[in-house]
């Protein structure tokens, strides 16, 4: 059952999308990480960054979750 729900939610266009648009997003944060070389650790633009990193790799995490589920690991 929970397996079925995966691939239902994996095989959705708005799946596709979703991860395609946080592919997007993440592409932007790393072109704008290129030029806080010279911000101290400890201002916000620095945190907020680290923040951004953090929730973007839970959610690849959570899309690769899901795709092992509804796919199978190795071989179905």
């Amino acid at each position: 059952m929970f397996r079925k729900i995966c691939f239902n939610v994996q095989k959705h266009k708005y799946f596709d999308r979703f991860i395609m648009a946080l592919i997007f997003l993440s592409s932007l944060k790393l072109a704008t990480d290129t030029y806080m070389g010279g911000f101290d650790e400890e201002s916000i633009e620095i945190r907020i960054s680290k923040i951004t990193d953090s929730t973007f790799t839970w959610l690849f995490f959570g899309e690769c979750i899901i795709k092992i589920i509804a796919l199978g690991f190795t071989m179905d």
